[in-house]
């Protein structure tokens, strides 16, 4: 492994962000947009006052950077610099050169042009990361943020076989999930762990049990589940099948703990060439219905993760699966 540091305006980054010569979608990294607006101001104040930032690190492939620690910050700096969000109203002013400006509640073109200077002139470090491999990557990922309290997801990710974290990687990113979880829930990353669920319950069908959702049990899978274990067929019935939901429904007011069960029990229905708009209606009863169902509510409650209560969940929709005609020829 080999890193160079450099030290970049954030005039030129933003110039080399919108050229495409960093990417923001490394597996390691949370989705961009995590930030509240009080966050995303006091990172631009930063640049003011001014105080050190972190830097920024990337793993360099092909002449683009992918960062991996530092997301928020680069996609915070570039989204002021392109007016996409004003500064936070409780901001205090700030003296430059011995004259004071007013900056709250401002668009980065609405701030006076020596503030600006001021923020385009700013130098933020940035480390490129070359020949470096998936554990020399995972290894710096957990000791930059050793000490700070990390969810659960994001140190799975961490541990996480590295071909399937590419798997799972790719197919949290898919558009259907805005349809079937909050935007808090996206954030904290849940189409990730809803991703590795619905591996589980497909894993299920041979003759395994990967059918407790706790902690524990989600992280074994995770680090196993890796080489010939992971079949390219499954994998390709998930994104097939996640495009033909994302066709069907609309946003789904549904129990994010029902969702791997949906989509898994979704891809037998297309795998077994079954009618998929007769399921998407079964879908939809389900929800219409939910309020009254307390024999599966009563499997969504405390203990949602252990293994009485996912088999109970998943054993509903298998049938519901099983009940759906063949599609007609």
């Amino acid at each position: 492994m080999d890193y160079s540091q450099k030290t970049r305006s954030i005039m030129s980054f933003t110039k080399d962000f919108s050229k495409g010569k960093y990417n923001t979608h490394h597996r390691l990294q949370r989705k961009e947009g995590q930030w509240e607006s009080l966050q995303r101001s006091e990172l631009i104040d930063s640049f003011l006052r001014p105080y050190p930032i972190d830097p920024i690190r990337c793993e360099m492939t092909n002449g683009v950077g992918y960062i991996f620690d530092g997301v928020q910050r680069a996609t915070t700096t570039y989204n002021y610099l392109t007016d996409k969000f004003r500064l936070n109203r409780s901001l205090p002013n700030v003296t430059i050169d011995g004259v004071e400006y007013e900056i709250a509640g401002k668009k980065f073109s609405q701030l006076a042009p020596e503030v600006q200077d001021k923020i385009n002139l700013y130098e933020v470090n940035i480390y490129q990361f070359t020949d470096c491999t998936d554990y020399d990557i995972r290894e710096m990922y957990r000791r930059q943020n050793n000490g700070r309290p990390l969810t659960a997801t994001q140190k799975r990710t961490a541990i996480e076989a590295p071909d399937f974290s590419e798997i799972v990687f790719n197919i949290a990113d898919h558009p259907v999930f805005e349809k079937l979880f909050s935007p808090s829930r996206i954030k904290g990353d849940a189409p990730r762990d809803c991703v590795r669920e619905v591996f589980m319950l497909l894993e299920s069908e041979n003759d395994k049990d990967y059918l407790s959702f706790r902690r524990s049990d989600i992280d074994t899978f995770v680090k196993e589940y890796t080489g010939d274990s992971i079949d390219s067929e499954k994998v390709d019935s998930i994104v097939k099948t996640l495009d033909e939901l994302d066709c069907r429904v609309e946003k789904l007011n549904i129990n994010a703990t029902s969702v791997p069960m949906i989509i898994a029990a979704a891809v037998k229905v297309l795998t077994e060439n079954k009618d998929f708009n007769t399921f998407v209606g079964k879908i939809q009863e389900f929800i219409d219905t939910y309020d009254t169902n307390e024999e599966y509510k009563a499997h969504c409650g405390a203990g949602t993760g252990n293994r009485e209560n996912v088999e109970a969940r998943w054993n509903y929709w298998k049938g519901l699966a099983a009940e759906t005609p063949a599609k007609e020829v």
